[in-house]
């Protein structure tokens, strides 16, 4: 059952991106062109706009294409920023121990009671003109506190076995152990942390992007489409459903292979 999960979430993630990555060539218009901003407004679906068009005549389906593209693009990037950063602290706590291990960890604990949507805002509201590279750093590096903490409990089990005692008996530096020996061992949980921190991550984008203070228009993205739609519910519904189904769709198959992948991995659930 865990492998059929596995298998089905990584045709789902492997699609996605797949899709991203052909976005120029599967959309059928420009995704910030006005196709007929005075007489074509909220068309419905039809055989010229498979999903219709905005309030500005441009056509949701190449809006929604893009807005993939940078929706994932935005949130394996931020993930990577949080897996590097939350690794590299964790790899520090586990092995040096004693005073370092403290301060980092209750720097991490001090940083997790923070509330992360309350400090992304504030952030992201005063550096406005950061663009979407502000925003990936912000993101990442507000993200990897988990990472660290899993890092860290798997270094500390580590650091116990046979291999990595021989390795300090023969006096390898504490580097060569660190990266040869322990942190191959640990690649496991950070893994899993980084597939379910992406879902997590484009929901967090999506958000930030309805407010206004992640990606800003003309810039598609999954979370100011659902924006701009959220004023024709009444009239045009696919306006903001369509976005919305396809945030729904993205997070539900990276928690599926993250949550297949960590009972795979965790001996408790087997």
């Amino acid at each position: 059952m865990t492998s059929a999960r596995i298998r089905l979430g990584l045709v789902a993630v492997g699609l996605l991106y797949l899709i991203a990555l052909l976005a120029p060539a599967l959309a059928p218009y420009d995704p910030a062109a006005q196709l007929d901003l005075v007489g074509g407004r909220l068309l419905p679906p039809s055989l010229g706009h498979p999903l219709g068009t905005d309030p500005l005549s441009r056509d949701l389906l190449s809006r929604l294409l893009f807005g993939a593209r940078l929706s994932l693009s935005i949130a394996a990037l931020a993930v990577a920023v949080a897996v590097t950063v939350g690794t590299a602290v964790g790899l520090a706590a586990g092995l040096a121990g004693g005073v370092i291990d403290g301060i980092l960890m209750r720097s991490v604990d001090a940083a997790l009671a923070i509330p992360r949507v309350f400090l992304l805002i504030v952030i992201l509201a005063l550096w406005e003109q950061g663009g979407i590279t502000a925003l990936v750093l912000v993101l990442g590096l507000t993200g990897w506190f988990g990472t660290s903490r899993l890092v860290r409990a798997e270094v500390l089990s580590l650091r116990r076995r046979d291999f990595v005692l021989a390795a300090q008996a023969l006096g390898l530096p504490s580097w060569r152990i660190a990266l040869r020996h322990v942190l191959p061992n640990a690649v496991a949980p950070i893994v899993v942390s980084a597939t379910l921190g992406v879902g997590n991550t484009i929901l967090i984008e999506a958000a930030l992007s309805f407010l206004g203070i992640g990606v800003r228009p003309p810039q598609p993205s999954w979370g100011n489409m659902i924006a701009d739609g959220q004023a024709f519910l009444a009239t045009a519904p696919w306006q903001a459903m369509v976005p919305g189904v396809a945030v729904v769709v993205t997070v539900m198959a990276f928690s599926v292979l993250g949550d297949a992948l960590r009972d795979r991995i965790d001996p408790r659930t087997r």
